[in-house]
């Protein structure tokens, strides 16, 4: 980001400033996604948006996006395994009772 600033232009920079930190402004809409948040820089790249330096701070909130999203498909991948855990569990407690019952039925039956 580059700002120019002349002493004729220092009763405009608090409004300067608002206008090159306004992402939506600078970049238009398409940076964002429907959700609100950055879409990360490959696929705002993917949609034909520019190139934005990844040490820039809009570069690291779109790194940090990436992250995040990464993260909640994790977590998502997760919580499955976790029910798929517990389904099993569930079946297994339910085998071992069946499997008392039958040995207790056989030693009624022995004695």
């Amino acid at each position: 980001m580059e700002i120019s600033v002349y002493a004729s232009d220092v009763k405009d920079l608090d409004e300067e400033l608002d206008r090159k930190f306004n992402i939506k402004q600078e970049y238009g809409d398409l940076i964002f996604r429907k959700d609100g948040r950055l879409h990360p820089q490959a696929d705002y790249l993917a949609l034909g948006g520019y190139f934005v330096e990844p040490e820039s701070y809009l570069g690291i909130i779109q790194d940090l996006q990436q992250q995040i999203l990464w993260l909640q498909e994790e977590q998502r991948a997760q919580e499955y395994y976790i029910k798929e855990l517990q389904g099993k569990d569930e079946k297994i407690k339910e085998l071992i009772e069946i499997i008392e019952e039958q040995v207790n039925a056989q030693e009624t039956t022995d004695k």
